[in-house]
Parts: C-alpha cells; structure tokens; sequence
C-alpha cells in the first residue's frame, strides 16, 4: 500500500471515529433530554435517523409514559367509583371550578362551536353534552344503559315523586354525599330536590308551608 492509500485510509478511519463519537454523544445528549421534555429538539440536533437508536429510545419512554398515565387514570376511575369522601371532594372542586370560571367556559365553548366542525357535530349529536349518555350513565352514576332500563322499567315509566310520564327521559337522582342512585325523577323534581340542598328538613318546611297555604285559602 502506498502513502497515499495509508493516507487516505488513515484519513477515513480518523472521520469514522470520529464521526462514531459525535453519533455516541448525540445519543447520551438525546437520552438525557428524554424525560426533559426536549427529546424532539435533541433527536432533531443530533440528525438521528427516524430508525436510530435515539429515536428508539424516544418511542420507548413514550410507550412507557403512556402505560404509566393509563395505569394512573384506571386507578383514579376505581378511587372515584370506591371512595365516596374522594367522589365528593372531586364534585365539589369541579363545581367550584366551573362556578369561578363560568364566562370563560361558557366563551371557549362558543368559540369551538363556531370554528370547530367536530366539536359541533358532537354537540348536535349528544344533546349539548360532551359525550353520549351511556357514557355519562357510566361515568357519573356507575350504571350501564340496561341498568338505567331496568330502573325505568320498574318505576313503570313515571318520576318516582309525582307520579307522572314526562315526555323526556328520567333523570338519574343521586345523594351527592355517597354518590348512590335513588331513583328516576322528572326534571321539575330533579330540579325541586336541588334547589332544596337535598334536604330533608327544607322539604319537610316546604311541604308544611303549602298544606297552611292550602288551610287557609277562601274556598
């Protein structure tokens, strides 16, 4: 071999190793920035392909990250449906959240029904809620639609206070406090019960305060 050809391997060897160290430090760089948050802009800075070793490592801790967030909201979903003093800490604070933020919400709201085809869509579809009601039966009361089904079925259709059929579905009534179901109710009873604080006492009051009424009234 002669000089120029040691040259020019000696040469390549040199870029290689080179090169070699700069694809090493790169990947230390990206590893460490991947649970910063930076690891798009240290995949893009060390040039790694879409199949390196970076970008492996990247997909990896996503995977990992996404398995460790569905574990982390199955356990909350279980607490929520278990521990009555948590599911009422959580309504409460959503309540208070929603009432502090009314104008806000209520304006973001508009925007995407406006601007967002989607999100419309879903509106018209669910009745101006966030998600179909098997959902929200599941979510908030813990029942299945067959379960809402047997419970109108055995109430024989009618609000479990008034007696009547309206001509909208039952609502779901629930102590607030142990979040269990008491019954299908009619919205005006529904809304009766709620604008009473869902109190005995109150109700009582009131149901006294309408027999005087009724006593006193000329006939």
């Amino acid at each position: 071999m002669n000089r120029m050809s040691e040259a020019a391997v000696g040469g390549s060897g040199r870029r290689r190793t080179s090169g070699n160290a700069a694809v090493t430090m790169a990947k230390a760089e990206g590893v460490r920035r991947l649970w910063s948050g930076q690891a798009p802009r240290a995949l893009a800075r060390a040039g790694s392909p879409r199949g390196g070793p970076v970008a492996a490592a990247f997909r990896s801790s996503r995977l990992v990250r996404s398995a460790s967030v569905s574990s982390y909201s199955e356990r909350q979903r279980k607490r929520y449906a278990e521990d009555a003093e948590y599911r009422k800490a959580v309504l409460d604070r959503n309540r208070a959240y929603r009432a502090a933020h009314r104008e806000e919400l209520n304006a973001r709201a508009r925007k995407a029904y406006a601007e967002d085809d989607g999100y419309r869509a879903r509106r018209r579809l669910t009745g101006n809620k966030w998600y179909r009601r098997e959902e929200r039966l599941k979510q908030v009361y813990g029942l299945s639609l067959q379960d809402y089904n047997a419970m109108v079925a055995q109430q024989g259709g009618v609000c479990r206070i008034c007696k009547t059929k309206p001509g909208r579905p039952l609502f779901v009534d629930h102590c607030h406090d142990s979040g269990k179901v008491r019954g299908l109710l009619c919205h005006p009873c529904n809304a009766a019960l709620g604008f009473m604080r869902d109190d005995p006492v109150i109700a009582a009051a009131a149901t006294e305060y309408l027999r005087n009424a009724k006593r006193v009234e000329p006939r």
